[in-house]
C-alpha cells in the first residue's frame, strides 16, 4: 500500500518449523504410533516480539480463531529481542514434529536474512510457509512543534535543514528502520536513526508512550 509517495506496510507469515513434508510426516507418524490423535498437545505459536506489538495482536487473534475452528489449543510463546532474530533462531532448532509454529515477518525472514552474516537459520532451508496472516500500515507522526503537514513538506524542510532532522524507530532492521530509511534517501536530510523501545517514541531517543503503530516519528534538533 502507498501512503504519499512511500511503500509503508509490514506483513506476518505462518511458518512450520523444519520443512513442511517433513513436519506433516512426522507428525502422522508420532500419532499412529502412539495410537493418539493429533495434535495430542498444545501448538506452540512463536512470535519474535514483545506482548502487545504489532505482530502479537494479530497472532492470539489467528490462534483464537484456530481454536474456534478445530478445537486445537495453542500457546503464544512471545520471545522478543535482536529484531525478531532470538525468537526466529528458537522457531528454526525446534523440532520438526507439527508442534511449533513462526509468527514471521520481513524483518527476521528477509531484512535481516539479507544484511547479517552468519545468521544461525536460514528461512528458505529451516521454514515452511503455510499463509499470510495479516498485513499493517505504518504511520508517519511529527512532534506539533515541526511545521509540517504532509510528507512532501517534510522533505522540504528536510532539505532545506540538512543533518537537522531525526527520526526515531522501534530498532535497527525493523520494518520503521527500513522505511525509514527510504524516506531518508528520498528527502536528502533526514539522517539520524534512533531506535527506541516498543510503542515509544522520543527525542534524541528519549522515550515517550505512543498509542498508534508507528512507521516512525520526525524531530527537530535544532
Amino acid at each position: 500500500m502507498r501512503r504519499n509517495g512511500l511503500v509503508a506496510f509490514a506483513s506476518f507469515v505462518c511458518f512450520s518449523a523444519g520443512a513442511l513434508a517433513s513436519t506433516c510426516a512426522n507428525a502422522q507418524a508420532t500419532s499412529t504410533s502412539s495410537g493418539q490423535a493429533y495434535p495430542a498437545k498444545p501448538i506452540r505459536l512463536i512470535v519474535p516480539a514483545t506482548p502487545g506489538g504489532g505482530s502479537d495482536v494479530p497472532a492470539r487473534i489467528m490462534t483464537q480463531a484456530l481454536t474456534d475452528d478445530l478445537g486445537w489449543r495453542f500457546v503464544v510463546e512471545n520471545r522478543g529481542g535482536a529484531s525478531g532474530r532470538i525468537g526466529t533462531e528458537l522457531a528454526a532448532k525446534a523440532p520438526a514434529d507439527g508442534y511449533t509454529l513462526l509468527l514471521g515477518g520481513a524483518t527476521p525472514n528477509a531484512v535481516i536474512q539479507s544484511v547479517v552474516p552468519n545468521l544461525p537459520y536460514d528461512t528458505l532451508r529451516d521454514f515452511a510457509p503455510i499463509s499470510l496472516v495479516s498485513t499493517s500500515d505504518f504511520t508517519l507522526v511529527a512532534h506539533p512543534s515541526l511545521p509540517v503537514k504532509t510528507v512532501q513538506d517534510l522533505i522540504t524542510l528536510a532539505r532545506s535543514r540538512p543533518g537537522q532532522i531525526n527520526f526515531g524507530s522501534v530498532g535497527n532492521l525493523s520494518g520503521a528502520h527500513v522505511t525509514g530509511e527510504l524516506l531518508k534517501q528520498l528527502a536528502g536530510g533526514v539522517h539520524r536513526i534512533h531506535p527506541v523501545r516498543d510503542r515509544q517514541v522520543g527525542k534524541g531517543g528519549q522515550g515517550v508512550r505512543h498509542a498508534c503503530r508507528l512507521m516512525t516519528i520526525v524531530n527537530d534538533d535544532a
